[in-house]
This record gives C-alpha cells, sequence and structure tokens, in this order.
C-alpha cells in the first residue's frame, strides 16, 4: 500500500516553490499520516473523514482508531469505508475505551509516515490542508519540529463563528528571549505571514506563558521526533493529549504557526476541553477550574519518558538542554538529573552542567515572574 501511495502524482514545483526549483526524478515526496481518534462523534466523523479524502496531496494514510463508543460511530466509520474502497484509509478498534492518549498512540504505532496529523473525529481539514503543511516543513526555513496552522471556528451546525481561532493574537507579554520571528513566506504560490518560535525559555517543559499555537488537528509533527515523546503506555491525557504533545516540542524545538487556515475547529456542547461558546480572543479556552491536571499530568508523563530514553534525548538535543528541561519539573516527580548525566558524562562535566543548568533555569524563572509581575500590577493587564 506504501508504493502505490508514494507513486501517487504531486506537483512538487507548485509546493517547494524555489527551494528546489527542479525536484530529480529519482526523490519521491513524503508520505504524511492522518490519525483520527474518534469517539462518541457519529454526528461529525463522516465530514472530518470526508475532509481527508478530498485532500489534494494524494500521498498520504488515514488511520482511524475507533475508541470503542457507545453511539453509532463505528457504524457511520465502517460505512464510509465501504463507500469509499480507498486503501489509504484503515481502521483500527479499542476493545475497550482508552482515551485520547492511548487511542494516538495506537494509531502513531500503525503509520509509516515521514509526517504525522493528529485529527480529531470532529474537526475538518480544508482540501489543501495536507500540502500547505508541507510545503512549510519542506521550503522554510529553519527547519521545524512542528508546523501549526491557524483555523476557523465553526458550531456544531456547521456556522462559522471566525475565520480564526480565538487563540490566534498578539501577545503582549510573551517573555520570549530570543523573541518570535514574524516571517513572510511563499505557502503554495500565495504570500503568507508566520510566526518562527524559538523553543522554550532555558528548555521549559511546562507551559506557563501563554499557549501560541491551535489544535492539534492543524499540527503537522515529524515522525522521528513524535517517536521520541509517544510514550509506549500510558493512562494520562484522556483528552488534551495535544497538551503535552505542545510542551515537549517546544521545550526543545523550533516551531512555526502558520496565519492561514488549514481547517475548521468545531465548538459544540460535547466538546471535552473547549467552551462551547466563542466570544472572543480574551476569552479563556477553557474553565482553568477543570483543567489543572494539565501541568500535573505533563510533569510526571514528561518525567517518565526522559528518564526512559535519556540517552536518546542527550544525543539528539545535548546534555544540556535536556537537564535544564529536567530541572524546570516539579521535584516530586523529576528524576534524578545528576545520575542520568552520569551515565554519559564525567564527573567534572556533570557537575558544570548542573550548575550552569540550574543557574540558567532560576534566572529564567525569576525573569518570568518579573514579566508577570509587571503585567499585573504595573501594566494592569
Amino acid at each position: 500500500m506504501t508504493d502505490y501511495v508514494l507513486d501517487l502524482p504531486i506537483d512538487s514545483e507548485r509546493m517547494l516553490g524555489s527551494a528546489i526549483p527542479a525536484l530529480p526524478n529519482d526523490l519521491r515526496m513524503p508520505l504524511v499520516s492522518v490519525i483520527v481518534t474518534a469517539y462518541n462523534s457519529e454526528r461529525y466523523v463522516r465530514q472530518t473523514l470526508e475532509s481527508v479524502a478530498e485532500q489534494s496531496y494524494a500521498r498520504f494514510e488515514c488511520i482511524i482508531v475507533e475508541d470503542c463508543s457507545t453511539d453509532g460511530t463505528l457504524s457511520v466509520i465502517e460505512d464510509f469505508l465501504k463507500e469509499q474502497h480507498d486503501p489509504r484509509f484503515r481502521l483500527l478498534r479499542h476493545e475497550k475505551n482508552r482515551g485520547q492518549m492511548v487511542a494516538e498512540i495506537t494509531g502513531f504505532r500503525a503509520c509509516g509516515g515521514a509526517f504525522v496529523v493528529f485529527l480529531d473525529s470532529d474537526d475538518l481539514l480544508f482540501p489543501d490542508s495536507l500540502e500547505a503543511h508541507l510545503a512549510v516543513h519542506l521550503g522554510c526555513e529553519p527547519v521545524a519540529a512542528m508546523t501549526c496552522f491557524d483555523a476557523a471556528m465553526i458550531d456544531g451546525n456547521d456556522v462559522l463563528l471566525s475565520a480564526h481561532h480565538r487563540e490566534i493574537r498578539e501577545r503582549r507579554w510573551s517573555f520570549f528571549r530570543p523573541e518570535a520571528t514574524e516571517k513572510t513566506i511563499y505557502v503554495l504560490g500565495h504570500q503568507v505571514n508566520c510566526r518562527i518560535i524559538p523553543p522554550a525559555p532555558a528548555n521549559r517543559l511546562l507551559l506557563r506563558e501563554q499557549y501560541f499555537w491551535t489544535t492539534q488537528s492543524f499540527m503537522m509533527f515529524r515522525y522521528h521526533f513524535l517517536s521520541l515523546i509517544v510514550p509506549d503506555e500510558t493512562d494520562l491525557f484522556r483528552i488534551c493529549a495535544d497538551y503535552y504533545l505542545a510542551c515537549m516540542t517546544h521545550a526543545f524545538n523550533t516551531t512555526i504557526l502558520v496565519g492561514r487556515c488549514g481547517g475548521a475547529y468545531r465548538l459544540h456542547g460535547s466538546n471535552g476541553f473547549a467552551q462551547a461558546e466563542l466570544i472572543s480572543a480574551e476569552q479563556e479556552s477553557a474553565d482553568p477550574t477543570r483543567f489543572r491536571w494539565q501541568r500535573q499530568h505533563g510533569a510526571e508523563l514528561a518525567a517518565v519518558i526522559i528518564e526512559k530514553r535519556f540517552e536518546k534525548f542527550g544525543s539528539t538535543f545535548g546534555d544540556f538542554r535536556v537537564a535544564r528541561a529536567l530541572l524546570s519539573l516539579p521535584g516530586r516527580v523529576r528524576p534524578s538529573v545528576y545520575r542520568l548525566l552520569r551515565t554519559r558524562l564525567s564527573f567534572f562535566q556533570t557537575a558544570l552542567h548542573l550548575i550552569v543548568a540550574f543557574v540558567s533555569a532560576r534566572i529564567t524563572r525569576a525573569r518570568i515572574s518579573w514579566g508577570t509581575c509587571k503585567r499585573v500590577f504595573w501594566a494592569g493587564y
């Protein structure tokens, strides 16, 4: 199936522009894996799958993970697959409900693409979404681990509420050092504004600053980074898996926020996270008192993953950056940074890394706290 998909025709010149003027015949464009996690979404899942089938970029596979729904979701998916009869679509089923993160793990284990999109079963992709994501990934510099597109917002009856996601707004107090870089790039022949977002200050693993992206349906990740951070198994993040993915990606990598709609984010009464009503960019995306667990679960899962895969993290991002990231975690979940560093470094190198990483992390925390004080008490925001 993979060879069949990779041989489908693609207009590489339209995607790559001047980055590679003429793609040699023996080079092929990458496969994209779209992983759709579905639970109790019989009303919307068919539209979601149709939006994938209509993509202008043909070299994709779509893995649907049905998470033991209690409504007619499975029947809707099976009817769609029978009608489409498209080998690019596959259905995997859970025997019991496991939650969003485990469903994404199931899909990720089965996928074979160089790039991965996790699509919620109530959201929609616009027809050139995959093609536009790849155009940015392949043609924009610097190379990014994740691209994220703006998204329109619609309600449960397909009524357009906004042409932009409410998370996309000016950040008065981003506290970036260095600042995010505004850049104009060409995407499929059109000029588009984007924001090059550098890794988190001091490689902080938990988002204390404002959230900078939309939702995971409009993110595209490089497979090899996901293979480093996606857990083998976990009971955490039954919803809001994109919080963990965004935190881990932002801690170590450049990401690119593209000011172009990649699809439509649906607000309806059954959203697991988002407020059902759209008021303005100033409103909270969700009730903050209900989702305080996100930071705790994010810290617990990040600590386990980095400790287990420390050798790979250290060789990929450098021991200093990884040590600094671990020091940003709460002490109750943080593994021994000294012990992990000693598996790769001498005593002197380990001591030096720890001292510099500790000072850097403390300065960053103090700077962010000072910025918060200025924002709240001096500027009044």
